[in-house]
């Protein structure tokens, strides 16, 4: 028959495992959708102009996606920019538009809960861009 000590450190163990079986269920870890993973705060790595700055933040719902951003030219204008896009599948398209009129598309896909790769269009050929999340 197993002693009181054995029995009170089984009962332990068996606690243990169920609190993080719990916590795991319940923590915010486990696999997000895309569209919780495309929401918050991005970054630009560099659309080929030194010195320039772009953020936007986006909300995603359903294959909906909206937001709002900044940018910063060295040298140049700043100012902000509204985002529009929608998500099909594993693709995320967006339409940029500047406050001084101009728009650019952004085609891409999250290879990474905070990466956001594709390719950036204007009125010129397409440039490969990255965006890092800085925030969710």
């Amino acid at each position: 028959m197993p002693s009181r000590r054995v029995r009170s450190h089984t009962r332990v163990i068996a606690a243990s495992i169920i609190c993080a079986v719990l916590f795991a269920c319940t923590s915010g870890t486990g696999p997000q959708t895309l569209t919780d993973r495309l929401t918050g705060t991005w970054s630009e790595n560099g659309l080929g102009q030194f010195g320039s700055v772009f953020t936007m933040v986006l909300a995603a719902h359903d294959t909906t996606v909206t937001g709002r951003g900044n940018y910063s030219i060295e040298a140049g204008r700043s100012g902000t920019v509204t985002v529009a896009g929608v998500i099909h599948g594993q693709n995320i398209d967006l339409t940029i538009t500047y406050d001084y009129g101009d728009v650019a598309h952004f085609s891409g896909t999250l290879p990474s809960a905070g990466e956001l790769d594709g390719s950036w269009r204007t009125t010129s050929d397409p440039i490969e861009v990255s965006f890092t999340k800085v925030a969710q």
